[in-house]
């Protein structure tokens, strides 16, 4: 949203405005105090990166005046976009008319002189946008080279007296996509190829733009930060500016002591650690290899400094059972100090099946199968573990792996309300077997490779072999 906001005032005869949900009050809160009605614009841009944003979509667009399922009165062309979206386009009929495909550069300073001026029909011109009833053929995604100066977003949009999601400061992108793929995440699979930002153009923008920014804070945007070759040089030129920084979640085979060290020293209190599962086997099993033993040293490096950690989990990873995942919490906790296992946070989510991943092939009620006995598992365990709801989950897969008809449950959850009780509705539903996504847009992932690399998880666990679809 910062991004586009920032290119979109770049452009000539471009007025932009922004609209965000306030979840407390059901309301659509323009930040603009000029700003009119949605209904009104010429375009509404929607981001869309998560799937459970898909029904307050649908719910601000009727805050904004606009007729859900969308209808062919007068009104703006309304256009989605982002890495949930952009994978499976299906579920959003009747939400938006179009998605953008990919990265939004080189579309989106193109996109509203078109939808002025030709409406929705004139978007399939630009190649890497999916028009509903119109752009017929398989859409290719947009993969953008980065500009020689990263983005910024002067004014957040929250207002400067709130503090948003990883706290104030100047929004830095250092790098997009990820190199490794972990068979679990849609964002890996989804953004790839693996950019990163020239050392120099990033460094610039901070030299430049902390001197008018009101905050002394840089937040940090990466998939994987320390995969980016000089990301240890720029923690260490922010600590020497005495600049505060938010570091995203680490992987653990990459995070060592003077990563700590670092981290601390630019105000973070709390170290984030994505290991998925605390036995290396099953974790290695799905991209991420680690020795227990140098997380272990790391965490207690951590706690010597007075941070706070936080681990996160997957239940359901392939050869992984509830009560395996829990023994080997014990087995890792056993190996810290009684003061670190007093302090340590874990979060534990059920693996959720995602589209143009290799566990596209399970079904949307995996979440529950997952979490039946996870609770019960995780009794004995001496730290402080929060489990995602399972229904949640389901919730999640099933409009993750939705087809055109899921669009249907998008808008009814979106106008009348959205509660994870609809999740035991949802497990009557037989898993749909045809995968429109593959149909819709092209990723560059082969399919081969899709299914070859489930077949090998599958082989480690009865679970993935009865939950996937042939």
């Amino acid at each position: 949203m910062h991004m586009a906001y920032s290119l979109l005032n770049e452009l000539e005869g471009v007025v932009p405005y922004r609209y965000v949900y306030d979840y407390a009050s059901d309301t659509l809160e323009a930040l603009e105090p000029d700003a009119p009605m949605p209904r009104d614009l010429d375009l509404l841009l929607v981001s869309l990166p998560y799937e459970l944003d898909y029904p307050y979509a649908a719910r601000c667009l009727a805050h904004g005046g606009i007729r859900i399922p969308l209808k062919s009165e007068r009104r703006p062309v309304v256009v989605g976009g982002g890495v949930a979206a952009s994978s499976n386009p299906a579920p959003l009929l009747g939400v938006l008319d179009a998605v953008v495909i990919g990265d939004a550069e080189g579309i989106l300073e193109e996109l509203p002189y078109i939808a002025r001026d030709e409406g929705a029909e004139g978007l399939c011109k630009l190649g890497a946008v999916l028009v509903y009833g119109f752009c017929s053929e398989r859409v290719r995604k947009n993969v953008a080279m980065l500009s020689a100066v990263p983005r910024y977003a002067l004014m957040q949009a929250h207002p400067l007296e709130e503090e948003p999601i990883y706290g104030c400061g100047l929004r830095l992108e250092v790098s997009r996509g990820c190199p490794r793929m972990c068979a679990f995440c849609l964002e890996g699979h989804v953004t790839r190829p693996f950019r990163f930002y020239s050392e120099s153009s990033v460094m610039d923008a901070i030299e430049r733009w902390l001197d008018v920014y009101p905050f002394k804070r840089v937040v940090i945007y990466s998939l994987s930060l320390l995969d980016v070759p000089y990301a240890r040089r720029l923690l260490e030129e922010l600590r020497n500016m005495t600049v505060e920084a938010s570091v995203p979640s680490l992987r653990p085979d990459y995070v060592d002591e003077n990563v700590v060290e670092l981290v601390r020293d630019l105000g973070q209190k709390t170290l984030t650690i994505a290991p998925e599962s605390l036995n290396p086997e099953v974790a290695c099993r799905v991209g991420k290899c680690y020795d227990p033993s140098d997380l272990a040293k790391v965490i207690e490096k951590a706690r010597g400094l007075g941070m706070n950690v936080k681990l996160y989990l997957i239940a359901g990873l392939p050869g992984e059972s509830p009560a395996e995942l829990a023994k080997g919490v014990k087995r890792f906790l056993d190996t810290l100090s009684e003061p670190t296992r007093r302090a340590i946070r874990i979060s534990i989510n059920p693996l959720i099946p995602k589209p143009w991943t290799p566990t596209q092939f399970l079904s949307h009620s995996y979440p529950y199968v997952v979490s039946k006995d996870l609770r019960k598992a995780l009794r004995g365990v001496s730290a402080s573990c929060d489990v995602m709801d399972w229904r949640w989950g389901v919730v999640q897969a099933f409009i993750a792996l939705g087809d055109e008809s899921t669009s249907r449950h998008v808008v009814d959850w979106g106008l009348e309300g959205f509660r994870a009780s609809e999740a035991r509705k949802l497990l009557r539903y037989e898993s749909r077997g045809q995968r429109v996504w593959e149909v819709m847009v092209d990723l560059g992932i082969p399919a081969s490779y899709l299914r070859s690399r489930f077949e090998y998880l599958s082989s480690f666990d009865e679970r993935w072999r009865s939950a996937g679809e042939a």
